[in-house]
C-alpha cells in the first residue's frame, strides 16, 4: 500500500503531550455510556490525500493482523462448503480504526495454492446494532513494485435501521504496459465526521482511478460528490482532483480551483485535534457541556469552555495561525498557513470544571496534516500531471449480504494475557482451538462460553445460550446490491469530468 500509512499515523497521535488521569475510561463499567460508544475516526488535511488510499490501508492492516495464514481452510472437511470461522480480538486502533473492544470474526478459504485467497470478516454486533463486515479476494500480495497487490476488497457498515453508514470497494489489476490500475469508491454518511449531524442528512461519494508504475511513480484522479438528501444523490461535485506522486512526494491540483496546486510530503506530517474532535465525559461516562474548564498544559494553566453535541463535544481551545509544513506558529497571511487550535489535548487528559469536577477527554477525530512544501520540490522531482482519468461510478460498490457465522472462543488476541484495561472483556485470553477448556464436550473453537460447562452456543451473540434464548436473531445484511440512494439515472459507467 502507499506509504500514507494508517498504522504509523495512529501510533503517532500518542506523542501528543500527556497528563496523568484521575479516573480512566475503564472505570466506567456500563459499556452503553457515550464514553464507550462514541466512535473514533482519523481525518486528513488535505482530505483528498487519503481519499484514494485510507480505506485500503485500514482494511489491509486489519486483515494482516488477523493471523489469516494460520487459519486457511480452518476445520474444513470434505462435504462442507465453507471452512469454519474463528474469533480474533484485534487492537483496531493500531490500524487507525475505531477501537471498539468488540472481537472480529474471520473466515479464510483457498481452493489450492494457485487459487485466489478469500478472507471474510464480521464484527460482533455491539450496543449500536451496526453491522460491520469486509471481504478481500487476493490474487497477488502487495510488493515494493506493486503496493496495491492484485485484489478486490469491500467494506460495509449498515446501521440497525438499515441506514447505510459506510460502503467502500476497491480493485487492482495489471495493465498490458506492466503498470497497475487501482480503482476505489467510497460512500460515507457524514455523521462519521460531523458529530452533531443526524444520520442520513448529508453523505459523500468519492471515486478514484490511479495508475501506478513499477518504478514507484503514479498518477490519477479523484472525484468527490455530496448530497443533502437521498433523492438528489449525488447533487454536486465539490472536488475534482488530479494527482501525481513518487515515493517521497505527491502533487495535487483541484481542477475547480486553479490556484490549488500543492506539493505534499509523503513522509513528513504533523497532527492536531479540531474543536469538534473530542469527547469530554464525567465520571458516569456521560458527555458534558456547557462547562468552563481548566487544563494544565506543560505547567501552564489553560482556560476554555466545553460545549455539548449530539455526539462528541466541542472544545473551544484558542486558535492561532500555524504553518502547514510543520505546525509551527506563523504570522497571519504566511504562505501555506492556516488557523488551527493552539494546542491539542491528549487522549485520557483530565479537565477540571468550575464546579471542581473532573472530566475525562477522548480524542475522537485527530487530524494528520501532510507537510505542505514549496511546489519547486515536486517540479524538481519531475512530477507532472497526466491527462485526467475517468473515475468509477456507484456500480463498483460491492454489498456483502448473508448471515454472520456463529463461532466460539477467542483464538487470536492482540492484547497480552491479563491486560484487563486495554482488553477488559477477555483480558488477553486466547484459547487452543482443539482443547476443551470447560470439559463440556464442545471444543473451544465452537464454544461461545469456553469457561462454562453448561453453555456452548450463542448464534446471535447476545450473551444468552441458544438453549435458553427465546429468540435467536442471527445478524444478516439483506440490502439491495445497489441501494436506491446510490443510483444516478443520467450518468452510467464512469464519471467524465
Amino acid at each position: 500500500m502507499l506509504r500514507f500509512n494508517a498504522i504509523g499515523l495512529a501510533l503517532a497521535v500518542t506523542a501528543l503531550s500527556s497528563q496523568s488521569s484521575a479516573f480512566t475510561r475503564e472505570e466506567v463499567t456500563d459499556r452503553s455510556k457515550p464514553i464507550w460508544t462514541d466512535f473514533t475516526l482519523r481525518l486528513y488535511d488535505p482530505f483528498i490525500s487519503q481519499t484514494a488510499f485510507g480505506g485500503l490501508n485500514t482494511v489491509l492492516c486489519l486483515f494482516n493482523r488477523s493471523g489469516y495464514k494460520d487459519f486457511v481452510n480452518f476445520k474444513k472437511v470434505e462435504g462442507d462448503e465453507v471452512p469454519s470461522a474463528y474469533l480474533a480480538n484485534l487492537n483496531d486502533d493500531l490500524c487507525g480504526s475505531d477501537e471498539s473492544d468488540i472481537p472480529r470474526i474471520f473466515r479464510v478459504e483457498q481452493d489450492d495454492s494457485d487459487s485466489p485467497l478469500t478472507i471474510e470478516s464480521w464484527v460482533l454486533p455491539d450496543t449500536t446494532g451496526a453491522d460491520n463486515r469486509a471481504k478481500i479476494v487476493l490474487e497477488e500480495e502487495v510488493s515494493d513494485a506493486n503496493p496495491y497487490g492484485i485484489m478486490q476488497l469491500a467494506w460495509n457498515i449498515v446501521g440497525e435501521n438499515g441506514d447505510h453508514i459506510y460502503s467502500w470497494s476497491s480493485s487492482s489489476e495489471k495493465l498490458d504496459a506492466g503498470a497497475i490500475q487501482y480503482k476505489t469508491v467510497t460512500w460515507a454518511d457524514l455523521v462519521l465526521v460531523g458529530s452533531a449531524l443526524p444520520m442520513g442528512a448529508i453523505f459523500d461519494f468519492y471515486s478514484a482511478n490511479i495508475i501506478h508504475n513499477e518504478n514507484g511513480t503514479g498518477y490519477g484522479s479523484v472525484t468527490a460528490r455530496r448530497s443533502p438528501s437521498y433523492s438528489a444523490f449525488p447533487s454536486s461535485v465539490f472536488k475534482i482532483v488530479d494527482m501525481a506522486y513518487n515515493s517521497d512526494l505527491m502533487l495535487v491540483k483541484d481542477k475547480l480551483n486553479v490556484l490549488s496546486e500543492t506539493c505534499l510530503s509523503r513522509e513528513s506530517f504533523w497532527e492536531y485535534v479540531g474543536s469538534d474532535g473530542y469527547g469530554v465525559y464525567d465520571v458516569n461516562g456521560d458527555r458534558v457541556g456547557p462547562v468552563n474548564v481548566t487544563y494544565e498544559n506543560s505547567g501552564v494553566l489553560e482556560e476554555f469552555t466545553v460545549s455539548g453535541g449530539a455526539s462528541g463535544s466541542v472544545v473551544n481551545i484558542p486558535g492561532q495561525f500555524r504553518s502547514r509544513e510543520d505546525g509551527a506558529p506563523v504570522a497571519e497571511g504566511t504562505l501555506n498557513s492556516g488557523f488551527f487550535p493552539r494546542f491539542s489535548l491528549p487522549d485520557g487528559a483530565i479537565l477540571i470544571g468550575e464546579d471542581q469536577q473532573e472530566y475525562l477527554v477522548r480524542v475522537l477525530k485527530p487530524y494528520t496534516v501532510y507537510a505542505h512544501l514549496d511546489n519547486a520540490n515536486c517540479t524538481d522531482a519531475g512530477l507532472v500531471f497526466n491527462e485526467s482519468l475517468l473515475t468509477p461510478d456507484q456500480d463498483m460498490i460491492d454489498r456483502l449480504p448473508g448471515d454472520v457465522p456463529a463461532v466460539g472462543a477467542v483464538l487470536l488476541n492482540d492484547f497480552e494475557l491479563g491486560d484487563s484495561q486495554a482488553d477488559p472483556v477477555y483480558s488477553g485470553a486466547v484459547y487452543v482451538p482443539d482443547a476443551d477448556e470447560d470439559e463440556d464436550g464442545v471444543l473451544n473453537y465452537n464454544d461461545a462460553f469456553p469457561l462454562d460447562p453448561l453453555k456452548s452456543t450463542d448464534a446471535d451473540y447476545d450473551g444468552v445460550d441458544d438453549a435458553e434464548d427465546t429468540e435467536v436473531l442471527q445478524s444478516s445484511l439483506l440490502v439491495p446490491e445497489y441501494p436506491e440512494e446510490m443510483l444516478r439515472e443520467s450518468l452510467e459507467g464512469t464519471l467524465d469530468f
